[in-house]
């Protein structure tokens, strides 16, 4: 019966010496296949239906505080100082071609821009570090239609590092006075511009 019992508890702790060992492993194989894996654009778009995940609405700059400043140039050229827009209201969306509810929302921002155009500045900020080229920025813009103002942001210095974007799209309305009334983490609807234009 002794020698029983020892037996029992010999299989007993190999089975379990056994499992320890394989969790060991599956968790080194997972490791390094992600380590293998290519990576993914430094925001990311996974939205489907224009949401980001909650994980990521807690980054970027809170409803309350004033807006970043910072100067970018346009597609055409121009330098755009958000400073110097003080005294009108602001959207500010940071967007990238290859995000699928950037495209679905660009229709209602150039609606917005052409109705609108007189009590709010669009600033449609590109990340341009995550894209292909300049040129397909240009050709995206072109191909839409699109002429509110589209700045281009080559090393996502506005996007990544003061506004803490971390996936597309993200907006902000910014007021009169350059402080930030609300932010959107996914895509906008010419609803919520209207509210923030008439309040």
């Amino acid at each position: 019966m002794h020698i029983y019992i020892l037996s029992r508890k010999k299989v007993r702790d190999l089975w379990r010496k056994g499992l320890a060992i394989a969790l060991l492993l599956v968790m080194i194989g997972y490791t390094g296949w992600q380590m293998i894996q290519p990576k993914e654009n430094k925001a990311s778009s996974s939205y489907e239906n224009g949401n980001v995940e909650n994980t990521q609405t807690s980054m970027g700059i809170e409803e309350g505080k004033m807006a970043p400043s910072f100067t970018l140039s346009s597609l055409s050229g121009e330098e755009i100082a958000l400073e110097h827009l003080k005294g009108k209201k602001v959207i500010l969306n940071f967007w990238a071609t290859w995000c699928p509810p950037c495209k679905k929302e660009m229709p209602e921002m150039q609606k917005i821009s052409k109705t609108h155009g007189e009590e709010v500045e669009i600033l449609a900020i590109n990340s341009t570090d995550n894209e292909k080229s300049v040129k397909s920025v240009e050709d995206f813009i072109e191909e839409g239609g699109y002429t509110f103002t589209v700045l281009l942001d080559p090393e996502g210095k506005v996007n990544g590092n003061l506004y803490r974007t971390v996936a597309f799209p993200t907006s902000y309305f910014i007021n009169e006075d350059g402080k930030i009334v609300k932010r959107i983490n996914g895509q906008l609807t010419e609803k919520e511009m209207l509210e923030f234009i008439q309040s």
